[in-house]
């Protein structure tokens, strides 16, 4: 395994207090409208998203406090409606589950994923998030066609993702024992592309896992991460 280059093969609140003070009542009342209809835009959006993707806006919206990036006291840092709408949300992901090997190779649901890139070698593009402990890895099927190649490359969006490549036969891409299916990798810091290029040398079509996740010991300041995944001959 190389780093880089080619490589073989709601809850309810009940009445309250309403004979105590009517007019108090009615005051309460009438300023929570008014701030749920100034949420609405939020509501609105959330709808829309959906659950994972509105958690991804959230953490990156949120205000940091503290030192910069995740931390065990802090989290990602305070809630913010008003930096949740301003970001541009995370495209959904394409594919899951696809957490694991076993998730696409047919394993577990007894037919394998459809490959995102073909022997036809037409360019393949996706986006994507994980999250250390949600969604720790995405996993790909591609196939290269017999003596050709393809080149992967992996764009982090937010966060630090690295690039993982493994044989079409891996029971699994992690630990050690997915290391021993292993192809290639790149595995560069924060903020920088990460590359492989696979070649198949063999006489017939080969397939192969493309894995986006974390690096056990790397130092991460963000828990999750997006990325603009490609793969192309």
């Amino acid at each position: 395994m190389g780093s880089n280059g080619e490589h073989d093969s709601s809850r309810s609140c009940g009445k309250g207090l309403k004979r105590s003070d009517e007019l108090g009542e009615d005051v309460l009342l009438g300023e929570t409208q008014k701030r749920l209809v100034g949420l609405r835009p939020a509501i609105e959006v959330g709808q829309r998203l959906g659950s994972e993707r509105n958690q991804n806006v959230m953490r990156f919206g949120a205000r940091d406090i503290g030192n910069p990036g995740y931390e065990s006291a802090t989290g990602y840092g305070i809630l913010s409606v008003g930096g949740a709408l301003a970001r541009q949300a995370p495209a959904a992901d394409p594919a899951e589950p696809n957490d694991d090997a076993r998730l696409v190779n047919g394993r577990a649901f007894g037919s394998a994923a459809k490959p995102i890139f073909t022997k036809n070698g037409r360019t393949a593009s996706l986006s994507g998030t994980i999250d250390v402990f949600e969604d720790p890895a995405d996993v790909y099927r591609i196939k290269v066609r017999a003596r050709g190649r393809a080149r992967i490359s992996l764009r982090p969006v937010v966060g630090d993702p690295d690039l993982y490549v493994f044989r079409g036969n891996a029971t699994t891409v992690v630990g050690k024992q997915g290391g021993r299916f292993g192809v290639a990798r790149s595995r560069n810091r924060a903020g920088r592309t990460d590359a492989v290029t696979i070649r198949n040398r063999g006489r017939r079509g080969a397939t192969y896992l493309v894995a986006v996740g974390f690096t056990g010991g790397k130092d991460l300041n963000l828990l999750n991460a997006g990325y603009e995944l490609s793969v192309s001959r």
